[in-house]
Order: C-alpha cells, then sequence, then structure tokens
C-alpha cells in the first residue's frame, strides 16, 4: 500500500465525521436608539412571532433562559401569560403587562426561510503500485470514488425588535440571518439566533449590569464544557528504537518520532483515536560493518540506509484511573496499516591489506499491517487540557519476517 493510498484512507475515515457534523451559525446587525439608551430594564416579555407553535416555544424558551441565567431581569414568554389558542383584547393585554410589572417586551419574528441545495460533485482517483521479487512482479490498481450526490443546508432571516412600555419607543432592532450546517434542523437555527440575540442585547447596552456576569459565566462555561468534552485532539513526538530483526536493531540508529490524530471518549475511563505516526532511523555505520564484514578495516563510509515509516491506526486507551483531574496510568492498543521506504544503502571499507570493497542495497517500499500495544501516563494541566507519557511496542511484517519498533512519546491531548 503506497503513502498516497494511506493517506487517502485515513482522509476517507475522518471526512463522513466532518460532513455529518453540523453547526448552525447567526450574524447579526444591531441598532439601540440614542433615545432611550441609560434605561434599565427588570421584567422582559419575550415574544415569538412564529407561526409554529413548537418554534415559537422554543424561541421564548431559550432566550428567556439565556436572560434569567445571568440573574439581571426576570423574563416571561408570552405563550404562557396568553394562551396561544385564546384571543386577547388590547385592554387585557395592558392589563397583564401592568400586573406583571413588565416594562421591555422583545419581539422575534421570521421574515424569510429556505433551504439550500448543494451539490458535491462526483470524483474519481485511480492509485496503481507495482513490486518485484526476483523474477517474479505483481501489481495492483484501486480505483475510489466520491460525492455525486446534493446536500440540503436551512437558511432564515430574522427581524428582532425590543420595545419599552415606558413611552412605547422602539429601545432596540436588530436583522438577523441563520445558517444551518449539514445535520441541523429549523430549531438549531432558532437556537442560535437565541444566543445570538441575547448576546447582542448585553453589547450593545440594553442590560449593562450583565455583560461583566456574561463574561464570567462564559469563561465558566467554556471550562466545564472542556472537561465533559468527549472529542480530542492528540499531538507527540519523540524517539523510536529498532527492536527486531536483528539486522534492522544493529544497522539503525534511534530516530524521531511524531504523531497526530483525533479521538472520541464514551466514558471518562475509555478513548478510542485514530492517528498517523512517522518514525524515521539513519543508518548505523558500526552496526553496519558488524553485519557486512567478517574482518577488521581501516576506514569506512556509508551513504543513504535511512528508513522512514508512515502508519495509520485505530487505537484504544483504557484508563486505570477515571478522574479527569487525577494523574491517569493507562493501557493502549491498536491495529492498522505502515507503510516503509528505505534508501539505496551503500556501505564501503577499506581492509586492513588495502582492499576496497563495498555492499550495496536497493532502495525499497513495502507495506503492512501493523499492531500495537502499549503503556503511558495521561497528566492533567488545566481542565481540558492534559500531557502524556506513552510507549509502545509496534509490529509489522515486511516479506514474511518481522519489523518490530518501540516509539516512546511525549505528547498533549487537547479536548474540544
Amino acid at each position: 500500500m503506497k503513502l498516497r493510498q494511506v493517506i487517502t484512507l485515513f482522509i476517507l475515515a475522518v471526512l463522513p465525521f466532518l460532513l455529518l457534523g453540523g453547526c448552525a451559525s447567526t450574524r447579526m446587525v444591531s441598532q439601540i436608539n440614542p433615545e432611550v439608551a441609560g434605561r434599565s430594564f427588570g421584567k422582559i416579555l419575550v415574544d415569538g412571532n412564529f407561526q409554529s407553535l413548537e418554534q415559537r416555544q422554543l424561541a421564548e424558551g431559550q432566550i428567556c433562559a439565556e436572560l434569567t441565567s445571568l440573574d439581571t431581569c426576570e423574563c416571561f414568554k408570552s405563550a404562557e401569560v396568553f394562551f396561544p389558542g385564546q384571543e386577547h383584547s388590547s385592554i387585557q393585554i395592558t392589563a397583564r403587562l401592568d400586573t406583571l410589572g413588565v416594562d421591555g417586551i422583545l419581539v422575534v419574528k421570521p421574515t424569510a426561510s429556505g433551504i439550500e441545495s448543494i451539490y458535491i460533485p462526483q470524483t474519481t482517483t485511480t492509485t496503481a503500485s507495482a513490486r518485484a521479487q526476483g523474477n517474479t512482479a505483481s501489481s495492483s490498481v484501486t480505483t475510489r470514488t466520491f460525492g455525486g450526490f446534493s446536500v440540503d443546508e436551512l437558511w432564515a432571516n430574522y427581524e428582532v425588535t425590543f420595545y419599552s412600555r415606558a413611552d412605547g419607543k422602539v429601545a432596540w432592532y436588530a436583522q438577523a440571518s441563520s445558517d444551518g450546517g449539514l445535520s441541523d434542523e429549523w430549531g438549531d437555527l432558532i437556537r442560535s439566533l437565541s444566543f445570538k440575540t441575547v448576546e447582542k442585547l448585553i453589547s450593545d447596552g440594553i442590560f449593562p449590569f450583565a455583560l461583566a456576569k456574561r463574561t464570567a459565566a462564559c469563561m465558566q462555561s467554556a471550562a466545564q464544557r472542556a472537561a465533559e468534552s468527549r472529542s480530542e485532539i492528540r499531538l507527540a513526538a519523540g524517539v523510536s528504537l529498532p527492536s527486531s530483526p536483528r539486522f534492522f536493531a544493529n544497522t539503525s540508529n534511534s530516530g524521531l518520532t511524531m504523531s497526530g490524530g483525533i479521538g472520541y471518549s464514551p466514558t471518562s475511563s475509555l478513548a478510542f483515536h485514530a492517528e498517523i505516526g512517522y518514525s524515521k532511523w539513519s543508518a548505523n555505520l558500526p552496526g553496519s560493518l558488524r553485519e557486512f564484514v567478517p574482518y577488521q578495516v581501516s576506514s569506512a563510509s556509508q551513504q543513504g540506509g535511512a528508513m522512514t515509516m508512515f502508519s495509520i491506526t485505530a487505537e484504544c486507551n483504557l484508563y486505570l484511573i477515571s478522574r479527569p483531574e487525577s494523574i491517569s496510568p493507562y493501557i493502549v492498543a491498536g491495529l492498522g496499516f505502515s507503510f516503509h521506504r528505505q534508501q539505496e544503502w551503500i556501505v564501503r571499507w577499506v581492509g586492513v591489506y588495502g582492499n576496497h570493497e563495498e555492499r550495496r542495497a536497493s532502495e525499497y517500499s513495502a507495506s503492512a499491517f501493523v499492531g500495537l500495544f502499549g503503556i503511558g501516563v495521561d497528566i492533567p494541566i488545566s481542565r481540558g487540557l492534559s500531557i502524556y507519557i506513552e510507549g509502545k511496542y509496534a509490529s509489522s511484517m515486511i516479506a514474511n519476517d518481522p519489523l518490530d519498533w518501540l516509539p516512546i512519546r511525549l505528547g498533549l491531548r487537547l479536548k474540544m
């Protein structure tokens, strides 16, 4: 399996998770009326002017939840104050608002909505590989196809108006546009709009005392989400030790190793992650001479001979201590593919009697399944962020011969 095929497999494995992930977003432009700037509002009525009762309840509930979480005002939902299935006169509405002491009314109204269809064009990738061994040659051709389908994305425009009951003036006005991701529904757009509305009301000064509280709440919430998050990114680097066979261990120096990947933790004691690894070993001249030359030499040199390895693996970590704030040892195991390439290797030497000789090894590349097992320790340094130290024993088969190495890495684990 060529390196390009390994990378393609990794992209195809991760791409569905990226495509299926949805994240609705809202853009909002707002303006405050200078005539009512500086007023304070303690009791707010939120009116969702939606044809759908479900969407109305969702919008009013989300906005009130955001406002009351900051302890800056009391919020009423219009669907609970005025029964939706019954008509109310202006006198009844005014009397009810007076009884509740409402001094501000926030009206949310959709102005347009639709579905945008996006076509993903079909692409075809063909890779070919060939290998010769002795008098036998083999080849393979792989074709992969992606795309050729359409995906739908939701969008909606809204108008948001905040009225001051003291004089009936518009205290604040905004226009918003919400866009959904591939897996978002209409409710996701409304939730995004609700959060953006409260955010804008606070930043524009309608609720001046809420800004400091919201900043503190957001920081605490972000830290809590990071600690409770199940998705993670992993980056690591270290040293890789050649292990076996004896020829590989003797003729190769310890080398650099790096890795990176993404993961998911269904529980605090279990984590799965997909990882790309890289290791490189340079040739060891003294070890090469011991393998190639059965007698004493007066001088020697070498050219090339470095081996590089790329791998893509699916791994599982079992944490022995599941508390997020504690140092936890863990066991790791995994399976995947590895791609090996060794440069052309030339070793030259001069014998004690002046004879000049050399040994050549042609450049070669190969791929194989790889299995790994190891241990490590995870050390938290803040909420959602930790460092880890791990050592693994990795083993693969190249042309029916084992090839084993020991990557030891120091890494960073960031929960998203």
